[in-house]
Parts: structure tokens; sequence; C-alpha cells
């Protein structure tokens, strides 16, 4: 039942392979359902994403160089929520940072709205 909910609160996928033939996983923050906050914690989304990566790492590419492209879809996402989302996704950079270091070939941030590169400097 977690990862129905994760799957719903934070719409994710992995997209295909880009050019390069790095497995492409977009996020979209953006159209997060906040309604499901209170059935599910932020742990519970962070062992989602370790249960996707694993199954990324172990049945989608197995071979232990290969990298990934990941997209940050930022439509929608509201100033409002940016406290909790820079919160989440510091966490989330530290675990991914942690247990698949060196899998990242690049993260291309779409979609950002303007007042988004204020934030980014700080």
């Amino acid at each position: 039942a977690t990862f129905d909910l994760c799957k719903t609160f934070q719409p994710h996928f992995f997209m295909g392979r880009d050019p390069e033939d790095h497995i492409v996983f977009v996020q979209r923050p953006g159209f997060t359902k906040l309604y499901i906050i209170p059935y599910m914690t932020a742990e519970d989304l962070l062992m989602h994403y370790c249960y996707l990566m694993e199954y990324c790492w172990n049945i989608m590419e197995d071979r232990p160089d290969q990298t990934m492209t990941a997209i940050l879809d930022l439509a929608a996402v509201k100033m409002s929520s940016t406290k909790e989302m820079i919160s989440f996704a510091t966490t989330y950079v530290k675990m991914m940072s942690h247990h698949y270091p060196q899998r990242s070939f690049k993260t291309l941030i779409i979609n950002a709205p303007t007042w988004f590169s204020v934030i980014y400097k700080i």
C-alpha cells in the first residue's frame, strides 16, 4: 500500500533512455498531492525511492558503471511549498549520494518558475 501512496503522492517515472543510453528518471514535485501526507512520512517516501533505485540498478540495468539522467520537472511548483521541498530534497540527495555514489550522469531542471533562480542561489 505504501508503494501506491508514494506513487500517488509525487508523480515520478522511468522515461526510458537518453541518446547516450543512460536511464532517464523524471520527478514532478509540483504535482505533489499534499492531502496524502497524513498517511505517509518522509521516511516512507525515501524508502520508496530506495526501492525504485534498487529496482533500477538490479533489474532494469545491472551494469555497475551505468549512470542515470534525472529530470526534475518544476512545473506547478509553488513558492509556498519550497521550504518542505528543499528539506526533503536535501535528505533525498544525501541518501542517493550515500547509497548510490557515482550513479548520476546529469540532472536537468525543467519548467522552473521565474522565482526559482533566487532560491537556487541560497
